[in-house]
Formats: C-alpha cells, structure tokens, sequence
C-alpha cells in the first residue's frame, strides 16, 4: 500500500559553533544553543512542512551541508548503513529534543547575521570619524571584551573561521546542481526544436516530390506526341531513297 504523503528526510550537519562538545563549559542556552547531536534529521510533514521547508531554505543559503534523501523507501533498500543510521536516530530521538534544538538555532543563527549586517552598516558609517575617536571607541570595546570575559565569543569567531571554507564549498555545490539542472532543461527543450524542425522538413519533402511526379508524367506524354512524327518523316526519307 502506498502512502498518500510520503516523508522526505534531510539530514543537517549542526556545524562545530553549535556543538556542545565544540566548548569546555556549555554556553548559556538563552544566548547560544548549542545541540550534542553531530546531524539532526528535519523530515517534511504536513504540520510542519512550511516551518521545516523555511529552516532548510535558509541551512542551505548560509552554506550548511544538508543531504536530502528521497521518500520513505521500503526494508529492502541496499543502503544498509543509512537504515541502520536512521533507526538508531529514530530511537535516539523520541528522547531527545532535536527538533527544538535545530529550531532555536536557526533562530539565534538569523539575530546574529542580523547583527553583523547592522555592524557592517555601523563600521562603515564610522569611517567617516578622526583616527583618535576611531581608537578611543575600539580601546573602550577591548577594555569591555576583557572585563565582560567573552572568551566564547572569540571562540565562537574562531569555529566560524573553521568552518567558512566548507560553507563556501557548499554554496558553489548548490549553484552547481542548479546550473546543471537547467542546462538539461535547455538542452530538451533544443531537442523538441529540432525534433519539430526536422518533422516539418519532412512534410515538405512530400509535397515537393508529389508534384514532381505528376509534372513527370505530363512530360513524357508530351515528348512522345513530338517524337512520332519526327519518326515518320525519317521513314519517308528511307522510302524515297529506295526509289532513287
């Protein structure tokens, strides 16, 4: 028996800024959510389909590794070691809260690129200010990072460095799949082009042939009308001949 909603499962690499284990004391879950699970698996449902499909949009433009397997296949599926992963995943997470993990992080994700555009915007409005109160207002941070002790922060910025190449790569793959895909689309629609070119050449081909035929035969049948007495006049001359 088929199902009328087949699920469709991808699996999220959580990236080391967002590991638990990437610290050594756990950052504060208010501020930094972090997850002990290496992937999470977001599978589309109809509930949650729009909130799961919004997440993976955005996963994937930050440059996240998000494999997306196809529907719920049968037992028999050759992929062992991806049955057997997805079972021990399933078991794990009826205990465990991963879908509200993934879910807060995506949104501490969103309000901390929200803030590095709105620093962006903030350092260059800055940079029509004299040198000295450029470095009386950096002097003044330092002296807050030191005294607030935001050691995780700097590790955090550290991580993120880490994982950026991989981010990036993970882009140029996705507008690689997006390229191709509609390079095949272009190519069958030139296809069906010159399959309907060569089909109306065809139909062409006939006509033309059917009035050379007909046209061939009156031509014939002319010539031949012209030829008879061209041959009688020869046979007279013979007959003349003979009498001389």
């Amino acid at each position: 028996m088929t199902r009328s909603n087949p699920q469709i499962t991808h699996i999220v690499r959580i990236p080391l800024y967002y590991r638990t284990t990437s610290y050594p004391t756990p950052p504060p879950q208010t501020h930094h959510p972090t997850t002990i699970a290496t992937h999470i698996a977001l599978r589309t449902h109809p509930k949650t389909t729009h909130r799961n499909n919004k997440i993976l949009q955005d996963l994937r433009a930050w440059g996240w590794t998000v494999q997306t397997l196809p529907p719920t296949a049968p037992p028999t599926t050759p992929n062992t070691t991806l049955n057997a992963w997805l079972d021990a995943y399933g078991a794990m997470a009826r205990h465990a809260s991963w879908d509200a993990d993934i879910w807060c992080i995506w949104q501490r994700e969103h309000g901390w690129r929200i803030g590095q555009r709105e620093g962006a915007a903030r350092a260059q409005a800055e940079m029509g200010l004299r040198l000295g109160e450029r470095t009386v207002r950096r002097l003044k941070r330092l002296g807050r990072w030191f005294e607030g002790g935001r050691g995780r922060e700097w590790m955090e910025g550290e991580l993120r460095r880490a994982e950026a190449r991989r981010e990036r790569e993970n882009l140029r793959r996705y507008e690689g799949e997006e390229r191709e895909i509609k390079e095949e689309e272009q190519e069958e629609e030139q296809e069906e082009e010159q399959e309907q070119e060569e089909k109306e050449e065809v139909g062409e081909h006939d006509e033309y042939d059917d009035g050379d035929g007909a046209e061939g035969v009156e031509g014939t049948s002319a010539r031949g009308s012209f030829d008879q007495p061209e041959e009688g006049l020869h046979k007279d001359r013979r007959d003349s001949a003979m009498f001389l």
